[in-house]
Parts: structure tokens; sequence; C-alpha cells
């Protein structure tokens, strides 16, 4: 039996993307995840994918998000996620060192 906490603020869910997908079918599972309850983020998590590929899929599925006021987050690459105008962007302790943040 779950046991009910008060934080001050709604719990909400943090979607993230597989490593890799069709970007057609995709595009409408996130669409019907989003419409199906409260989402606070979307996190665009593509490994291996070319500057290319992540760029033409964060403009295809960030309107979606943008629409249900859900933020858009890009794994990794703070210069994408400056280039396309994301809400943010995740960085994982490694890539910190690695990455020159202060730039974006």
């Amino acid at each position: 039996m779950s046991e009910e906490h008060d934080y001050g603020f709604p719990c909400r869910l943090y979607l993230v993307s597989p490593p890799k997908f069709e970007l057609d079918a995709f595009e409408r599972q996130l669409s019907a995840a989003l419409s199906a309850g409260d989402i606070g983020a979307f996190q665009l998590r593509l490994k291996d994918a070319t500057d290319e590929m992540v760029v033409a899929a964060a403009k295809r599925l960030m309107p979606l998000c943008e629409d249900k006021e859900v933020a858009f987050i890009i794994n990794d690459r703070p210069d994408i996620a400056d280039a396309v105008r994301a809400t943010g962007v995740h960085m994982g302790q490694e890539d910190i060192a690695m990455t020159p943040i202060a730039k974006v």
C-alpha cells in the first residue's frame, strides 16, 4: 500500500525518448502520451544520432510539447538545445566535464 506525500506541488511525469526511433511513429506516440496525463517535461535522448537527426527530431517534436506546456529537454547537447531554443538541456556528470556549457 502506497503512502501519500504532500510535497507542496503536484508530482508530474518526466518522459524520456528511446535512444533510437522512427520519427513518424514516435511523433504519434509522443502526441498520445502528452494527451494522456500530466507531463512536466520530455527529454529527447537520441544516442548515436547525427546532429541533423537530433535537430530534425527536435523541430518535429518540440511543437507537440509546447502545445501542452511541457518542457522540452535535449540530452547531452547544449549546442543543439540552444540552436533549436529548447527549454533546457540534460547533462550527465561525465558530459559536463567535456562540454563548454558556459559558452551556451
